[in-house]
């Protein structure tokens, strides 16, 4: 038998080995889960920005701890330079910038682990938007950071 082909998991409406799952909590009238309007509405929140327009996916994927998320951005001005945006984000408390793809060092559940910091990247221009966007993965102990805001 195929290692999917079985569902022996009592919590999750599929095999969560081996597996990812895009529902995380139950679906809205609007066909996202409860769990990415969560996302839209803290986002929004810690922002101060109650029109911020957000679009999310949220999927269950067997980690320990930690969430990740994937990030495209999309500014109303160009981004000068990826440089600056290093700069800023160095520069900003709560978040470590780990950027360096040629050496395997981005993100990962797995290193942002017990961290009060937030690693942020694979910071990049966003292939539609070009200058005016920027797509970025993050990563960070959910327990330290984001559930216990």
């Amino acid at each position: 038998s195929d290692y999917g082909d079985r569902d022996d998991s009592e919590h999750f409406a599929h095999n969560l080995a081996f597996n990812v799952i895009p529902q995380v909590d139950s679906f809205e009238a609007n066909g996202y889960t409860r769990e990415e309007m969560k996302v839209v509405w803290e986002l929004r929140k810690v922002l101060d920005e109650p029109a911020l327009a957000i679009s999310t996916t949220a999927v269950r994927v067997p980690t320990l701890r930690s969430h990740a998320e994937s990030l495209s951005l999309r500014f109303k001005e160009p981004v000068q330079s990826l440089a600056q945006v290093h700069e800023l984000l160095r520069a900003a408390p709560g978040v470590e910038v780990v950027d360096e793809p040629e050496y395997g060092a981005y993100p990962m559940p797995m290193t942002s682990t017990y961290k009060h910091a937030v690693e942020v990247g694979r910071i990049r221009y966003n292939l539609i938007y070009g200058e005016h966007g920027l797509d970025l993965f993050i990563s960070g102990d959910q327990l330290l950071r984001g559930a216990a805001l």
